[in-house]
């Protein structure tokens, strides 16, 4: 009987403990790099390309985009093509997102998700935006 606690509980162990390394090397670690990247970056020339984007949506809709009329323009930065991803300023293709969604009033850069997800707002001039951490005026982490 105290050889069978035993087993359980160093299986138990062992189980949480992968539970652990995998939860930091899929999950945890590329959120944090992801959020490193956005930290180091120049917020003010972010924010400057981002509201270019804003003001060219037009220029991202193509084959390989994602359009709605009423919210702006998906761009997956790994599927797209070249052309469309040419057109996206270095500022923002230096921060490497998963995902760029693009409206006349917002752009919001998507890093990593689910289950976490770490997004950056950039919001037109004169808005106030919103998020979790101002990066500058018009600029939220989320």
């Amino acid at each position: 009987m105290k050889k069978g606690c035993l087993v359980a509980i160093c299986v138990s162990l062992v189980f949480c403990l992968c539970l652990w390394v995998l939860s930091e090397v899929l999950v945890d670690r590329p959120a944090r790099l992801a959020v490193a990247r956005i930290e180091s970056a120049n917020h003010e020339v972010l924010l400057v390309a981002c509201r270019q984007m804003m003001a060219n949506v037009s220029d991202f809709v193509d084959e390989s985009t994602t359009p709605t009329e009423m919210r702006g323009v998906g761009v997956d930065i790994r599927g797209n093509s070249m052309q469309c991803l040419k057109k996206v300023p270095k500022a923002v293709r230096d921060l490497q997102p998963r995902w760029i969604w693009i409206s006349s009033n917002e752009v919001a850069l998507i890093f990593y998700g689910p289950p976490i997800r770490v997004n950056v707002h950039a919001f037109s001039v004169g808005t106030k935006g919103h998020g979790w951490k101002k990066l500058v005026d018009g600029l939220w982490l989320n």
